[in-house]
C-alpha cells in the first residue's frame, strides 16, 4: 500500500478483496438490508397488524363519533361551570366569562397589593426599631 492513496481508496481495495475471498470459498456476500426469515411465533407487531387488517375500520369510526361529541359536552360544561356563578339572568355566556375573568384578576391584584403593604409595613417597623436604637440611651445607661 502506497502512502499516496486515500483512505476511502484504501476501504474500497479492501472491500475487494474480502468479496474476492468470498467468491473463492464459494460464498456469494449477501446485501446488508437482506435479513434472513426464520419461522417464528407471532409477536405482539404481528397480531396487532392481523387484527388491523380484519377488523372493520366503518364500525370502528362509528364508535369513535359519539365520544368525541360526549368530550365535546364535557369540556363545554367545565368551562362555563364556575361562570354560571357570575351570570346574569339577561347577559349571556360570553359575558359571564368576562366577568368571571375580570373576578379572577382582581382577586390576584388584591394579593398583590396586600403582600406590597405587608412587605411596606415590615420596612416601617425595622426602620422603626433602628431609630430607636440610635435615638435612645446608651447601652451603658439602660437598667
Amino acid at each position: 500500500m502506497s502512502n499516496n492513496k486515500s483512505f476511502l481508496s484504501f476501504l474500497d481495495e479492501l472491500a475487494e478483496e474480502i468479496q474476492a475471498g468470498n467468491e473463492k470459498k464459494g460464498k456469494i456476500q449477501k446485501p446488508l438490508f437482506e435479513v434472513k426469515k426464520s419461522p417464528r411465533k407471532k409477536s405482539i407487531i404481528g397480531y396487532l397488524n392481523d387484527l388491523v387488517e380484519n377488523m372493520e375500520l366503518d364500525q370502528y369510526q362509528s364508535q369513535s363519533k359519539p365520544d368525541i361529541e360526549a368530550q365535546r359536552r364535557l369540556k363545554s360544561e367545565l368551562r362555563t361551570k364556575h361562570a354560571e356563578k357570575f351570570k346574569k339572568p339577561e347577559e349571556g355566556d360570553t359575558a359571564a366569562l368576562k366577568r368571571l375573568k375580570e373576578a379572577e384578576q382582581k382577586e390576584k391584584t388584591d394579593k398583590i397589593r396586600e403582600e406590597m403593604a405587608k412587605e411596606k409595613n415590615r420596612k416601617r417597623l425595622k426602620d422603626a426599631i433602628i431609630m430607636a436604637e440610635i435615638l435612645g440611651p446608651p447601652v451603658s445607661k439602660r437598667r
